[in-house]
């Protein structure tokens, strides 16, 4: 029985699997095949799956220049930033944005757009300066106009 188990862990099953199919503690399954070197599969597809999503992401990141981040994404956020020395992170009303240097106009609207509440004019400027940016009275006026008229931002006057 130790030699079937040995073999079974050898052509790429995992422990517990080879525990579940003999009917077995997983620790004695451990102890027999002690020598053994560790199953990685698991851990190479979780690689993959890691390295396409942070892929997709730079992707993103280059085509528009800033990025929302959900919690899920939050740990690709180190990755980013090692890859893109440049990039500055913001956090404004518990939504976290990554954006690249001079594309701090667009990270704005972006954010302007996808809050669904009103936003007055006193709300822009501390929305404003987590980015480093400060609007004239025009730019904010002329952001609240175009707001109530399309639904949308747009920070050129």
């Amino acid at each position: 029985m130790k030699r079937k188990i040995r073999s079974e862990v050898k052509k790429g099953k995992t422990r517990a699997k080879v525990a579940e199919e003999y009917h077995i503690p997983l620790i004695r399954v451990y102890e027999i095949a002690r020598g053994l070197p560790p199953n990685m599969r698991g851990r190479r597809y979780m690689r993959k799956c890691v390295i396409e999503k942070l892929q997709s992401i730079q992707d993103e990141l280059m085509e528009k220049g800033f990025l929302i981040f959900a919690d899920q994404y939050f740990r690709f956020i180190p990755a980013l930033k090692t890859m893109y020395p440049e990039m500055k992170m913001a956090i404004v009303e518990k939504k976290r944005i990554c954006y690249l240097e001079g594309k701090e106009m667009d990270a704005i609207s972006a954010l302007l757009n996808k809050n669904r509440k009103n936003i007055g004019t006193n709300r822009l400027s501390p929305i404003s300066r987590c980015f480093g940016i400060t609007l004239t009275k025009k730019q904010k006026k002329h952001l609240l106009r175009i707001k109530k008229a399309s639904g949308e931002f747009s920070l050129s006057p």
